[in-house]
């Protein structure tokens, strides 16, 4: 026997200018020799447990495929992978906007797939996608293969990554490849090791304290479920969901005129698109008919148009004046990517036209997510567009039971729970150690923003978040022999229809968590998305905006790029001076508001903690605060809320973060 981790595969990348390691399994005590680029040799030998070790020399980027071999001398067998580049390697790791997809992203995918069918040169862009593995033990090896930009494959991969990918290997001209090891939902405990826990006493006893829970008859519950959980490509376990949800029957007779162009909806509900019709107050689980009237130009007559919607949760039917032109999704699938119908030439008539969507949704939320500028009509072959955003009408057609105790990420045992300690650090952290890597991209947080003792988290609020992240970052680092490898996360966007100032905001907590942890620790940053945030989605779909911010820190910090401007206006020094608090800033060339008028975002308080709005006048790099109900301000918050209302850019039209001071 002679095996490789799965991180080895044809169309590979390694890691350029660092050694790389290449490890595998063979029968004990045998000789090996392995061969690679410039056809050199290089030998090892087993240990007793069959496992061996090579480390190749540092070598220059190369967009050369070569081929890596490995033979066993003793045994003769040899294992041998191909098309394998010299670049740069970098492991994107967090939850589910990590996760999230580029088909997810509508436009963008397209963006995307167009920008490569035009571009003169070819993009050396690879992406390995871990496989989802929640294991209560350490794991060697994972499930997975490296798949190169050309194919068919690239809509499946992280957009995050993939845009972040993109944007390096345009600046720096060399082969990039990207580790996507992420997983939805998921807290920041669950990828961080058990013994970096347990250099620390109170977080050791907390551990031992659950893992007795592991060998108890409960915890051996509704194994089958479980299984299939663990088993599962996504969240969404097919077979938990036939047990105990109700699939669409179809169209009931009272519904059968609703998609009708005539039909008279007057007395139907007002709601909002994109938005959650269950959080509107308009409807529950089951299916649920949307329908909005526009106005079709004469130049469109005729003519081919797309009816374009962000995701709609979880299956749909549209109709364009009655006729339907496309669904997604049947009995217990999830459709999760953005809607894309043809309407046909004919069916375009000049004036009134009537959009009707039917929706289905069994569990989980219920309604349509995403960006507004993704919901319009558009003329096939240009850019002219419609927008669909908005009011709608919206009916209830049929309420289906939703299951009260809902299996979510495994909640009934600690033995495949991903949101349980460790155990994605063991099932898909661990198999990648100790591939050579430029560095880390980190999207993860809203799962550690509230209260997430019920869905496994095995450390109390009362440990701060940035002590949670120091510990995974110095963690990582240390299991990759390498104390300053880069870690660059991204910092949450703005969710939820909140104030614009909440002293009670949990995500403001958490991005201060995330700014400190970062100006604690050499060479971690934070690339800024509050301004990319969705009221009504946790999952904004401008992944583009992210992955080129991500890569702006990287190109400048770690590639020393000293023409990008790394990131927005940082905070750097507060003083009082008078009834004045100045806040000085670096990176704030430029300082402005990104809507033209006031800035706005910042709160100041005295010594009682009571914070005011503060007017702000830009001097420099510095802004001046005056409030006159804070007559000797002392503290300023810039952003505090979920979904804060904040303007301060630099020239390079890169957000200040939000920050406590």
């Amino acid at each position: 026997m002679l095996k490789l981790p799965a991180i080895f595969s044809d169309g590979a990348v390694f890691q350029r200018r660092k050694n790389v390691p290449v490890w595998g399994w063979t029968d004990a005590n045998t000789f090996l020799e392995c061969e690679f680029a410039t056809h050199k040799l290089y030998t090892a030998s087993s240990l007793l447990s069959g496992k061996f070790f090579f480390t190749l020399p540092p070598m220059e980027a190369d967009h050369t495929a070569h081929t890596l071999k490995v033979r066993n001398l003793t045994t003769g067998e040899e294992v041998s992978f191909s098309n394998i580049l010299l670049g740069e390697v970098w492991l994107a790791s967090g939850q589910s906007n990590m996760e999230f997809q580029l088909a997810t992203s509508g436009m963008q995918m397209e963006e995307f797939l167009e920008e490569e069918r035009s571009a003169e040169e070819i993009c050396s862009l690879r992406m390995f996608t871990v496989k989802k593995d929640s294991m209560g033990v350490i794991q060697d090896d994972c499930i997975g293969k490296w798949e190169v930009s050309e194919n068919s494959l690239v809509p499946h991969w992280s957009a995050v990554a993939l845009w972040f990918g993109k944007k390096l290997q345009k600046e720096l001209g060399v082969p990039v490849g990207l580790i996507n090891s992420s997983w939805g939902g998921t807290i920041v405990e669950t990828w961080t090791s058990k013994e970096r826990f347990f250099m620390d006493q109170e977080k050791k006893e907390l551990i031992l304290s659950a893992l007795p829970q592991a060998h108890t008859e409960k915890a051996w519950e509704n194994m089958e479920s479980i299984l299939q959980y663990h088993v599962a490509e996504s969240v969404n376990m097919e077979g938990y969901f036939r047990r105990t949800c109700t699939k669409d029957e179809g169209i009931t007779e009272k519904a059968a005129t609703w998609m009708d162009m005539d039909y008279n909806d007057s007395d139907w509900k007002e709601l909002r698109v994109p938005g959650d019709w269950i959080k509107q107050g308009s409807g529950v689980h089951g299916a649920f008919w949307y329908r909005k009237e526009v106005t079709i130009p004469e130049s469109w007559e005729n003519k081919e148009v797309f009816l374009r919607m962000s995701t709609i949760d979880k299956q749909d039917s549209c109709y364009f004046n009655g006729v339907k032109v496309g669904s997604s999704g049947k009995d217990f699938e999830y459709a999760g990517a953005n809607r894309k119908y043809t309407i046909p030439p004919e069916k375009v008539k000049a004036g009134k036209a009537v959009i009707a969507i039917r929706a289905y949704s069994f569990i989980y939320g219920a309604g349509i997510y995403g960006s507004a500028k993704e919901c319009v009509l558009e003329l096939s072959g240009t850019k002219e567009r419609i927008s669909l955003a908005g009011m709608w009408k919206g009916c209830q057609e049929t309420i289906v039971p939703v299951p009260n105790n809902i299996l979510c990420a495994g909640t009934s045992s600690i033995i495949c729970n991903p949101n349980f300690h460790t155990n994605l650090f063991n099932g898909m952290i661990h198999p990648l150690i100790p591939y050579a890597l430029a560095g880390f991209i980190w999207y993860q947080g809203e799962s550690n923003a509230g209260n997430c003792v019920a869905r496994g988290q095995i450390l109390p609020p009362s440990i701060l978040y940035r002590e949670k992240l120091t510990d995974l970052i110095q963690d990582w680092r240390f299991r990759w022999g390498e104390n300053d490898l880069p870690f660059i996360m991204v910092g949450l966007a703005g969710y939820e229809n909140a104030p614009e100032y909440d002293e009670e905001s949990s995500w403001a907590r958490l991005r201060e968590s995330q700014r400190k942890c970062a100006s604690g620790l050499k060479n971690v940053f934070v690339a800024s998305a509050v301004d990319r945030g969705e009221r009504d989605d946790i999952h904004p779909r401008d992944k583009r905006t992210v992955g080129n911010r991500l890569a702006a820190q990287a190109l400048f910090h770690t590639y020393n790029r000293s023409d990008i401007v790394p990131e927005g206006p940082r905070p750097v020094k507060i003083s009082q001076e008078g009834a004045v608090l100045r806040i000085a800033f670096e990176y704030a060339d430029g300082l402005k508001s990104s809507d033209g008028g006031e800035v706005k975002g910042f709160y100041v308080a005295s010594s009682d903690g009571k914070f005011f709005p503060a007017n702000v006048k830009i001097e420099g790099t510095s802004v001046l605060l005056t409030s006159k109900e804070v007559p000797r301000p002392g503290r300023v918050r810039y952003g505090w809320s979920n979904f804060p209302v904040c303007t301060l850019v630099n020239s390079a039209e890169l957000p200040a973060f939000p920050f406590e001071m």
